[in-house]
């Protein structure tokens, strides 16, 4: 999932012209990207073809709106492209080749449905919160939170795994319930 949401999140940072997710050497580094981002830094967006004037609120507003769009987008593409890979497969394992022949069979849909299988909601939603707890919130918060003088690779492995088993796990695992339910629903309804 890590490649994929690095793909989406170069992508959409290109798409609206905002700085990608912090990741590496960037979260131990001593310069805090999170709160040194000033008006000054930033242009108008690259497509926007008519000049527009605005005043330096506007301009960081319009640049906060962006940004969290794309924090919230590129977990969404990521979670919603490797579901696309893998659900029908988790599917087939969950439920075997024959009952899940059956299912699909008894399937009202397009194309689209056969493709991404039953189930592919709840799929993606699991998908979603777990790229975007590990990519998205960890990374912000370790930056935020973290003193300077404590951020090392053993202090982002402890921060990333607490906040990984104690919040994105506890979602995660409730959107994975969500998944068998439905994959249940599947299997008497079709």
């Amino acid at each position: 999932m890590g490649m994929t949401f690095q793909i989406a999140d170069r992508a959409l940072s290109v798409l609206f012209d905002v700085d990608d997710c912090i990741s590496g050497s960037e979260l131990l580094n001593n310069s805090n990207k999170v709160s040194t981002c000033t008006i000054e830094q930033q242009q108008t967006p690259s497509f926007t073809t008519i000049p527009i004037q605005v005043d330096a609120e506007e301009n960081l507003s319009w640049l906060a709106t962006r940004t969290a769009a794309k924090l919230l987008l590129a977990p969404m593409v990521a979670g919603t492209f490797e579901s696309i890979v893998s659900n029908k497969a988790e599917v087939t394992r969950f439920f075997g080749p024959n009952q899940f022949t059956l299912i699909e069979n008894r399937m009202n849909g397009g194309m689209m449905k056969r493709i991404c299988g039953p189930g592919f909601g709840a799929n993606v939603a699991r998908n979603f919160v777990m790229s975007g707890s590990s990519f998205v919130c960890t990374p912000y918060l370790f930056m935020l939170a973290m003193p300077e003088e404590s951020r090392n690779n053993t202090s982002l492995f402890w921060f990333g795994m607490g906040f990984n088993i104690f919040a994105g796990n506890v979602v995660g695992v409730t959107m994975q319930s969500l998944w068998g339910r439905s994959l249940d629903y599947a299997a008497k309804e079709g």
